[in-house]
């Protein structure tokens, strides 16, 4: 074992002279049993620092293992425990006892990644029914910074379910929760639902750890995600907040003297968090998907954050005051989920979609004073209300049969021969209610 000073402290970077043979990613050792990551070797070497910042300087004596940094893992074991950043309990239970396993492990290569299949039941019936999500992908939750989307996390992870066909029940995933930054009563929250999750990890860091928590919390996640995957588990990786690990990587980045990329942001973003992103997959027993959430100010999609991290992932779904910006949606590999779903799914998520756009567009200019008179716009606005009550703003929990049901029950205040459907789906699924019997 290799013992150095430091040349320089620029918390939470300590940086050394040139170390032979010292690898990338490898463990050094603090007093007080403090850890740290080698970040890089050559003419310096550079450790960024996992620990509290006291009575650390040029004097004090640093350990290099060359081994990586890794934590126990046991893929039973794992489940229904709660990690730090590091994948070390804190729970109050022993310590897991089984092979180590990397922080910074092998990345899955994503050539094996195969296409998506099978239908996540998220619990919110108007995400479901117009864009469902399929197994295998990665997709982006957005918010703005100032609003919480914590109930709407936690919703999902109680209710998911999954199935690979049609003829399948809904059976519950195994929900791995990574938490960044989070404040303490975000962590309490999060920490009271989590019994009513009938399987799940959690990877915890929060506000008050330092910063540099959140660049190993989601690394330390996507590896447990992947080995219980692996092991023929069928995955919810729940990552919040990743514009925590963007800070993080911007303040790291600023103390190595990086130039900052496009609006200030980190230079290397985009190959940072393809290395989280890249990690769904799917296979014939078991699958990691992952939902990604991040803070975008003003739900600017332009920022340079969450451009990156759209053009990473297969779809964003904005939320606005803790609501789904329903029009906005997008699941781009939805198709693949149809297969697991009714034969009018792909139908009924296009035409509800029209019909609901045309109804804010009427509401819109009845806001402007214009008299709605015509039968089939006083139609759209009898379907919206409707369906904004039943499925759009609902808090019930309802599964996907009864989401698209509903649906087609506000879709019955609408004549059929506006709806753009198959003539032999709209003759067995749509039920047309004329005006007058709407009001008996």
């Amino acid at each position: 074992m290799l013992r150095f000073r430091p040349r320089g402290v620029t918390l939470p970077l300590v940086s050394f002279g040139p170390i032979p043979h010292l690898q990338v990613g490898t463990e050094a050792r603090f007093p007080g049993d403090e850890i740290g990551i080698v970040t890089s070797v050559g003419s310096k070497t550079t450790v960024q620092y996992l620990g509290p910042p006291m009575g650390l300087g040029r004097h004090t004596p640093v350990e290099f293992t060359n081994e990586p940094l890794a934590f126990p893992f046991c893929p039973k074991g794992i489940i229904g425990r709660t990690v730090d950043c590091l994948g070390r309990p804190i729970d109050g239970r022993p310590p897991l006892a089984d092979e180590p396993l990397p922080v910074y492990g092998n990345v899955m290569n994503p050539t094996r990644r195969t296409l998506a299949e099978g239908l996540i039941q998220t619990g919110f019936p108007a995400l479901d029914a117009k864009e469902p999500i399929p197994q295998g992908i990665k997709i982006l939750w957005m918010k703005r910074p100032e609003e919480s989307l914590d109930y709407a996390i936690a919703r999902t992870m109680v209710r998911a379910r999954y199935r690979r066909e049609r003829t399948d029940p809904l059976k519950p995933l195994t929900v791995v929760f990574c938490a960044m930054g989070l404040p303490r009563d975000s962590i309490l929250y999060f920490e009271s639902i989590k019994p009513q999750i009938a399987r799940s990890v959690y990877v915890l860091h929060s506000a008050s750890e330092p910063a540099i928590g959140a660049l190993m919390a989601p690394q330390t996640a996507c590896q447990i995600s992947e080995q219980l995957a692996m092991a023929g588990e069928e995955v919810l990786l729940m990552i919040h907040d990743m514009r925590i690990f963007y800070n993080a990587l911007a303040e790291v980045r600023g103390i190595q003297g990086v130039p900052p990329g496009k609006d200030n942001s980190p230079v290397d973003f985009y190959s940072q968090a393809a290395r989280i992103y890249e990690r769904a997959f799917i296979k014939e027993t078991g699958s990691l998907t992952e939902i990604v959430v991040m803070s975008v100010p003003n739900l600017d999609h332009s920022e340079i954050g969450v451009n990156l991290t759209k053009y990473s992932t297969e779809g964003h779904i904005p939320w606005n005051n803790g609501a789904l910006d329903f029009l906005a949606a997008l699941s781009r590999l939805k198709g693949e989920a149809f297969h697991a779903s009714r034969e009018d799914h792909k139908f009924l998520q296009r035409v509800v979609t029209a019909s609901y756009s045309r109804a804010l567009e009427v509401r819109e200019q009845a806001s402007l004073g214009l008299k709605i008179t015509a039968e089939v716009d006083l139609a759209y606005l009898r379907f919206a209300e409707m369906f904004e009550s039943t499925v759009l703003n609902t808090g019930e929990f309802v599964d996907v049969d009864e989401a698209l049901d509903r649906c087609w029950y506000a879709l019955g205040e609408v004549h059929p021969d506006n709806l753009d459907i198959p003539p032999e789906i709209k003759q067995k699924w749509h039920h047309y209610r004329p005006a007058a019997a709407a009001g008996d």
